[in-house]
């Protein structure tokens, strides 16, 4: 009987060891998210959600055959890395994870873990990938067009304002993606009849200075080029900014995506990104069977959407042609 206790102790820590020493395949699998903005907000919870929808729809179930440790990074890229070690060392199959300012920590602090991009600026001329058809390296998934888009924006600036002649272009100050982006605006404005202007930000307190510059030259539009902390920057309230609000409410601007237009502002043109959520279940789910992500060639976005505020046209007193209005996806009123 004084045998018993320790044959227990043996048939547990020989369990344990046994454990922890399977691979992670022979586990429940285990998926990372990581995604930018807080709990509450209900633009990552729509991000968040799609993707879930997207694993249900190949049959994971939480709790039963996966498991899942959502992480936020609110609007402090500083705390990236340390999510991704943290992954890392409880030894997730997959991370999946969206922005260039995400991607790069992920792939530094989590070398050996698959990564999966819900969007991407331009993932090969930024070094993420080796090609679009062959990734290569632990990451794949899907971009996002920008360089493409960014022209589109400015194409939409001219339908949209054909009076407009000075297009102001907010720049994040040493993000190494935008001034390529402009060089290329800049190179097609004049077949377009516009002048443009670069206006360069770092964060927050920046916004109000930014704003009555841009008023004093004065421009006709403003195009935002997208940065995962821009709709924070720039649509902030107006008590928070009235300078800001004063300008967005004067000025029409330009923007990427759908939850910047739901901040104030006027048009947003860009990828349906809860969409890309939902099909980066899809490259999840294939390397959970086995898939090396090197091997899996990386999307491109199949949804568009052109979403008006209605408040702030009506701020700025513009009425939207009908022949346009065929073209929006979404009004925000």
């Amino acid at each position: 009987m004084r045998e018993l206790p320790r044959i227990l102790t043996v048939v547990v820590l020989t369990f344990v060891i046994v454990l922890l020493a399977l691979p992670a395949h022979a586990r429940s699998p285990l998926v990372g998210v990581v995604i930018y903005g807080n709990p509450g907000d209900p633009i990552t919870s729509t991000y968040r959600d799609a993707f879930l929808r997207g694993m249900a729809d190949l049959g994971y179930v939480e709790g039963r055959n996966i498991s899942y440790d959502v992480r936020f990074w609110g609007n402090q890229p500083s705390g990236i890395g340390s999510i991704m070690e943290d992954l890392a060392r409880k030894r997730v199959d997959v991370i999946l994870t969206h922005g260039t300012v995400a991607i790069r920590p992920a792939r530094e602090h989590a070398p050996t873990t698959p990564i999966v991009f819900a969007a991407a600026a331009d993932p090969v001329s930024t070094g993420l990938i080796a090609s679009l058809g062959r990734p290569g390296g632990k990451l794949t998934g899907i971009g996002l067009l920008t360089p493409e888009l960014t022209v589109k924006r400015l194409e939409l600036v001219r339908e949209f304002l054909p009076a407009a002649r000075r297009v102001a272009v907010l720049l994040r100050r040493g993000w190494d993606l935008h001034p390529p982006f402009y060089a290329t605006l800049d190179a097609i404005a004049p077949t377009l009849g516009l002048e443009l202007r670069p206006f360069d930000y770092t964060d927050v307190p920046d916004a109000p200075k930014t704003a009555e510059m841009i008023m004093a030259w004065p421009a006709d539009a403003m195009l935002v080029l997208e940065h995962p902390l821009s709709h924070l920057t720039f649509f902030p309230s107006a008590e928070s900014s009235p300078q800001f609000h004063a300008l967005r409410t004067t000025i029409p601007t330009f923007c990427s995506f759908r939850s910047v237009a739901q901040r104030g502002c006027l048009m947003s043109y860009g990828a349906d990104l809860a969409d890309q959520f939902y099909r980066a279940a899809s490259y999840v789910g294939r390397i959970l069977k086995g898939a090396d992500p090197a091997e899996l060639p990386v999307q491109q976005p199949t949804k568009f959407d052109v979403v008006i505020n209605m408040k702030t046209a009506r701020a700025l007193g513009l009425a939207i042609p009908t022949a346009f209005m065929y073209r929006v996806t979404e009004t925000i009123e």
